[in-house]
């Protein structure tokens, strides 16, 4: 006798993999990259904490606060230095 819902799970799977396949792999190729900012002008993109963070040392800040709300990402930055 099969399982209930063993297809959706298949199917999530299978749409996750392929959603994360096409934000981390794809969208660095070239062409693609040009193609999805000319459609979507850059909104609703997938940055993880790390990328983040790394941005804003990159660029002389220190984090002073950092919190997640609601599978939201805050924080409050100082920038450090001269600029």
């Amino acid at each position: 006798m099969r399982k209930p819902w063993v297809l959706p799970n298949v199917i999530t799977l299978m749409l996750s993999s392929g959603d994360s396949l096409w934000r981390r792999v794809i969208l660095r190729l070239p062409f693609p990259k040009q193609f999805y900012f000319a459609i979507t002008k850059g909104k609703n993109r997938d940055l993880s904490k790390v990328e983040i963070l790394s941005e804003l040392f990159s660029c002389g800040f220190n984090i002073l606060a950092l919190e997640e709300i609601d599978n939201k990402l805050y924080d409050i930055a100082q920038k450090v230095g001269g600029l």
